[in-house]
Formats: structure tokens, C-alpha cells, sequence
């Protein structure tokens, strides 16, 4: 018998489905508390159980912050302060759980100084007042519901380099407008050149007019001085063969007649003009020389009478150019009774073509040592208080005939003040009072000399405004030093290079405390003064009457820059106050006009040359002072003793920074409606 299968076969019973697990937190977030305006991340817990991946949420959105559900982080810088009740959720679409806690953001107390703008009006904040060190600290300003400009200003107050770094912390509730120009500077992230130019030709000849060799003369000085005799009187007709050092330090030749003599009192002043230089068939390379030229130019540096001259108004502010003295390497005390003048072309290089320079005046006090092997500069020594002018520049006209109002003319009368002042200041400071002196500073004083006198002479001198204008004059203005303060106002000032740009800052801030500390007085302190640099400043300050740090200048004198164009800016920033600012010493007025820096324009020159570096030709046109956005300023190394501004822009409501500054850099804010 076969057995067949008959086809069945055993089915196994279906396993019942495991239950879903709950979808559930695997950890708890207790109530949280944050300061408004510091960064912070919060992570949350995961969840597990569900039916499939889980997507998370967390609500309410609070400003400031993101919650990014992959990573279940809520990361940001909150900006308002309040209460927030959250509710955190995991899903798996079907499934899902609830947890909820509090964030508290604590309010405007967190911030170490609130600023609040009352009302109306240009006002001034100083976060930091004794230049005390900010590491990421915090500050509110509350402008309510006005709308205004909003600046910052950092100050290095110290000799070093700083690195000031400011955050804004919201850019929302704060931009009630559009960005300020600077805003949209396309170097924005790229620090800018502190200088354009070329150094100046004759920077070894300021290094010694400041650092001369005198010490060491002192043991057999009074008999030596004793001893020495006077040269005889001077006489229009003499000749002289005069030793002129170029830049290169090469003696140069210079074959001269006295052509005029003017005499006051016990003073006389001899003009020489090399003679290649002087007559209608001169062998020069720029315009000739003509009597007309020189006695105009003797008359206004020395005239009989009082008060009347350059040389009585700058002996007036700054003292006398020469006298007793105990050094006997040094020409005689009575070498005080003339002055002499020499006018050649300097350089020998004729008329400038278009953006080239020239030296227009030169004082080298090798001249007031006696002729000798030591030092070796005094080889060259004249033996005399001399002074030299540039022939060329006296000699331009400006249209078929000459006149001592055209340009050239009128520089080198403004630029006779100028030398005149270095010639004072070694004698004052180095010479009677054996005290140090900086190049920067003897500069200044040079510059506010001619600032001081520019109406009495009828010059337009280094504001170049109208010299009987007393206001700001006319917008557009690219006359005189300031167009370049306005775009080198984050350089250095108390150093110096000779370019453009220390001229112009150093000038800048000497016309600052000419207007705002007693003009005459002030820079009669200063220069006769025993302290060098800084500290002679600040000497002259306290012996005026003013208790104010060379740091506290310095900010204020950025706060004036902001606020020239307010004639009513609060003391001690005012810049412009719509008239003269007037001082007096030894009896006599002096003026000064006023300074708004929004008048000034830089126009770039077309082209590159000796003076005009290609940074200076390649720059746009800009008006009024140049103004940092946050990125440049944050990413410029700050110069010691400089000041750099960022424009924050149109702003309402409320605006907060964190701040990082080192002792010394002062921080302000300024707010302009």
C-alpha cells in the first residue's frame, strides 16, 4: 500500500503587536533667567517613544532668539526684557508631549551705564569718563521717541596702540532710517592708511632744529660768550656767500645781495635774494625777484611803529627770538638786533606744475651756533638769526601782473609768521630754558601763529576762510588745511612725518585749543614753557586756569569736530561760534575766526605727484569729517593719541553696544538730531 500526503499542512498562530510607547521628554528644563543683550543657547532635552522620527517646536518666538529644531538649541541675543511662558513640544506626528517653562530677560539695570537722550539738542555721553578698562560691557542708550544720529567715538588718550571693539546688539526696534553714508564706504573691513604722502624733505633738519647738541657747554660758556663779538651792521649792497644744506644733506651755494633793510627801534631786518633770483634777467628757474616784491615783503615782517608787524604780533604771543644765553657754541645775546631773510629758490626747482609742492620756508638753527667742526652741521652756520623763503612762490603771479594778494604771494607772507615762530621756539624753549622739544608741537605752534595773525596781516592763513570773515564761511571749501583734517582725522597727532596729514591734524587740533582755551595766552604758555610735548600743554592749561588732561582734550576736541557745524555747542565744544574768538597778551587783540568742518570738501587732485600720494588722488570727494562704519572702525588698529568716530547711523527707540576697551581709550557716544 503507498501512502500519499494529502496536501494539508500546519498553520502557525499571527503574534499579537507590541503596544506604541509613549512619546516622553528624557529630561526636565527648570525656569530660566538671562540678561537682555548678552549672547546665550539654551539646549533642550530629547524626547523618545512614538511611532517614527520626532519633530520638535518651542514656542513663543521670542526677538532676538532662533530655536533650531534639529539641534534643539534656542541660540541668539535677546533684546527685550520681559517674562516669556514656553511650551516645548515633541511630536511624532500622532503623539506628542508638552513640557513648558519660564524665561525671564532681566531689563536695562544689566547695562552699566543707561543713557538717556532728553528731548532735543546735540548730546554728548562718555561711557568711561577716567578712562577706566570696558571688557564686553554693556550700555543702553534710550532716545525715546526722537530720531537722531547716532556717533561713536573712541580716544586713545595713552602713547601706544589700542584696539577698541564695539558690538551693536540690535539693529530692529533701533534703524528708524537708512544708513548714514559712511555707512556704505566700499573699503568697509579694510583699515585705512594713516598718511598719504612722501616724508618731508627736510625732516633731519626739524630733528635737529628740536633735539640741537647744547648740552655739555655750560663750564667755560660765560667766557666764551663774553668774548664773542657782534658782527658790524648790515647795509642794502652787501654780498654774502650763504651755505645751504639741500635735502640730501649736500652743501649748496648761494651767492646773495642784501636788497632791503627795514629798521624799528633797536631791530632791524635785512632781506637778501640770491642773486640768480633777482631782477628781470634773472638766471632762476621760476619768476624773478623785483624790488616792488621785496620791499612788500620786508614791510609786512618788520615796519617802524608799534604793533604793526609780523614781527612785533609774534613776538608779542610767543617772546623774544634770541637773547641771554650760556652756551658758548652759541652766536652772541646781541645777535638779537637783526634778523635776516634770504629769499632763493628752494630746492631749485622752480614753479610747482599741478599737485606738486614746494617748501615755501625754512628755519635751521644750525645758523644760531658758531661756525665749527662741532656739531658738524654748524659748518654751515651764517652765524646769524636767519630764515629762508622761496624766491619762486614770492614771485608768481596769478594773472598779467603781480600783486602781494595773489596766492603764492600771500602763502609765503602767512608762512613768514610760520618760520618765524620755529625761530622763537628754539630760542624759548631749547635755548633759555634747556628744556626738550617735539617736532609735533613746535609745528602746531607754528601753524596757530599763523592762525592768530591771518586778518591782521590780510591773509587767509591755514583755515582758509576769508581773513575778515569771522564765520565758518561758504560750504565747499578746499581751501587750507582742513579738507585733510576731515579726511585724516584718525591719524596720530602727536608724531611727526612732515605729510599732509600731520599738518593738517596737528593744525586741527592747535585751532581747536587756540578757540576753546585762550588762543594767545594758551600758546604763549605752551611754547615758553619748560615741559616738552604733552606735558607742556598741559602746563599751559593749568597756568591759564583750566584743570583738563591732554586725554580730555583730545575727546572733546572729536566731540567738536561732530558738533562744528552748531554754533551753539556747549564749552568745551565749540568750534564754530558764528563770530570771532578773541584773546589778548601784551596788550594786543588777537582774533580768530570760526571752524565748521562740514564746510570743508576734499576734491582729489588728477593726478599723482611729489606731494600728492596715489591714496590722495585715487580717494572720491567727500565733505565734512570722515566717519567710520562699525566694521572699519572695529577692524583699525587705533594710533596712540588719535581719535576715531563711527557713524551709527539714523536711530529711535533704543540703541545698546557691548564695549571692549583697554584703560586709556576713552569711549563717547554723541547724539545730533
Amino acid at each position: 500500500m503507498t501512502l500519499v500526503s494529502s496536501g494539508c499542512s500546519q498553520v502557525s498562530p499571527v503574534p499579537p503587536v507590541p503596544p506604541v510607547p509613549p512619546v516622553r521628554f528624557q529630561g526636565t528644563v527648570v525656569d530660566q533667567t538671562y540678561p537682555t543683550g548678552a549672547a546665550m543657547a539654551l539646549a533642550l532635552p530629547p524626547a523618545n517613544g512614538g511611532n517614527g522620527p520626532l519633530a520638535y517646536s518651542l514656542r513663543p518666538a521670542i526677538p532676538g532668539l532662533a530655536f533650531d529644531a534639529d539641534e534643539r538649541t534656542l541660540r541668539g541675543t535677546p533684546t527685550e526684557p520681559g517674562s516669556h511662558r514656553m511650551t516645548y513640544t515633541a511630536t511624532d506626528g500622532k503623539e506628542r508631549v508638552t513640557h513648558t517653562f519660564t524665561i525671564t530677560l532681566e531689563g536695562d539695570y544689566i547695562y552699566r551705564l543707561k543713557l538717556r537722550y532728553h528731548g532735543t539738542g546735540d548730546q554728548v555721553f562718555v561711557l568711561n569718563p577716567v578712562g577706566e578698562h570696558l571688557n564686553d560691557t554693556l550700555h543702553a542708550l534710550d532716545l525715546g521717541d526722537a530720531t537722531a544720529e547716532v556717533y561713536l567715538i573712541a580716544t586713545n588718550t595713552t602713547g601706544h596702540g589700542m584696539d577698541p571693539h564695539v558690538e551693536r546688539l540690535e539693529l530692529g526696534d533701533g534703524a528708524a532710517g537708512g544708513l548714514h553714508p559712511a555707512e556704505r564706504d566700499d573699503r568697509a573691513g579694510q583699515p585705512r592708511a594713516a598718511a598719504n604722502a612722501r616724508v618731508a624733505k627736510w625732516k633731519w633738519i626739524t630733528e635737529f632744529n628740536n633735539n640741537p647738541p647744547l648740552s655739555g657747554r655750560r663750564g667755560s660758556a660765560m667766557r666764551s660768550v663774553a668774548s664773542a663779538r657782534s658782527r658790524p651792521g648790515v647795509a642794502e649792497g652787501d654780498r654774502e656767500i650763504f651755505r645751504v644744506p639741500d635735502e640730501n644733506r649736500n652743501i649748496v651755494y648761494i651767492p646773495a645781495t642784501v636788497r632791503d633793510v627795514v629798521t624799528d627801534g633797536d631791530r632791524t631786518a635785512a632781506l637778501w635774494v640770491a642773486d640768480r633770483d633777482w631782477g628781470p634777467s634773472c638766471r632762476g628757474a621760476g619768476p624773478c625777484l623785483t624790488r616792488e616784491m621785496v620791499e612788500a615783503l620786508g614791510d609786512r615782517f618788520l615796519r617802524p611803529g608799534a604793533g604793526n608787524d609780523i614781527h612785533d604780533w609774534v613776538t608779542a604771543i610767543y617772546g623774544d627770538p634770541w637773547g641771554r644765553h650760556s652756551y658758548g657754541n652759541l652766536i652772541p645775546p646781541d645777535a638779537a638786533r637783526e634778523i635776516h631773510i634770504l629769499l632763493f629758490d628752494i630746492g631749485g626747482d622752480g614753479a610747482p606744475g599741478p599737485g606738486e609742492c614746494r617748501t615755501v620756508g625754512l628755519f635751521f638753527a644750525a645758523h644760531n651756533y658758531r661756525r665749527s667742526a662741532d656739531p658738524p652741521d654748524s659748518r654751515v652756520s651764517a652765524e646769524r638769526l636767519i630764515f629762508f623763503m622761496d624766491s619762486v612762490s614770492m614771485a608768481i603771479p596769478e594773472g598779467e601782473t603781480w600783486e602781494l594778494t595773489d596766492r603764492g604771494p600771500s602763502v609765503v607772507i602767512s608762512a613768514l609768521a610760520h618760520e618765524f615762530q620755529h625761530m622763537i621756539h628754539f630760542y624759548q624753549k631749547r635755548v633759555l630754558r634747556d628744556a626738550e622739544s617735539e617736532a609735533w608741537l613746535n609745528e602746531m605752534a607754528s601753524e596757530v601763529a599763523e592762525d592768530l595773525i591771518a586778518d591782521k596781516l590780510r591773509v587767509n592763513g591755514p583755515r582758509g576762510v576769508a581773513y575778515d570773515d569771522p564765520t565758518a564761511g561758504a560750504p565747499g571749501n578746499r581751501a587750507g588745511r582742513l579738507p585733510y583734517y576731515n579726511l585724516f582725522n584718525d591719524v596720530q597727532v602727536t608724531t611727526w612725518g612732515g605729510t599732509i596729514a600731520n599738518y593738517a591734524v596737528n593744525y586741527a587740533l592747535g585751532a581747536y585749543l587756540a578757540r576753546t582755551y585762550g588762543g594767545a595766552e594758551l600758546f604763549s604758555e605752551i611754547v615758553q614753557s619748560a615741559s616738552a610735548g604733552v606735558g607742556a600743554i598741559e602746563a599751559a592749561l593749568a597756568a591759564t586756569g583750566h584743570a583738563v588732561s591732554f586725554g580730555e582734550i583730545l575727546a572733546d576736541w572729536a566731540v567738536a569736530t561732530l558738533l562744528s557745524d552748531n554754533p551753539a555747542a556747549p564749552s568745551p565744544y565749540r568750534y564754530n561760534a558764528g563770530t570771532w574768538s578773541t584773546s589778548y597778551i601784551a596788550g594786543e587783540e588777537f582774533r580768530l575766526g570760526s571752524i565748521d568742518l562740514y564746510r570743508y570738501r576734499y576734491e582729489p587732485p588728477e593726478q599723482v605727484s611729489d606731494c600728492i600720494g596715489p591714496d590722495l588722488a585715487n580717494r572720491p570727494a567727500q565733505e565734512g569729517p570722515y566717519l567710520h562704519t562699525l566694521q572699519t572702525f572695529n577692524a583699525r588698529p587705533q594710533p596712540p593719541h588719535s581719535n576715531m568716530i563711527a557713524a551709527l547711523g539714523r536711530n529711535s527707540g533704543r540703541v545698546r553696544l557691548r564695549v571692549t576697551a583697554a584703560g586709556g581709550n576713552r569711549i563717547t557716544v554723541v547724539v545730533k538730531e
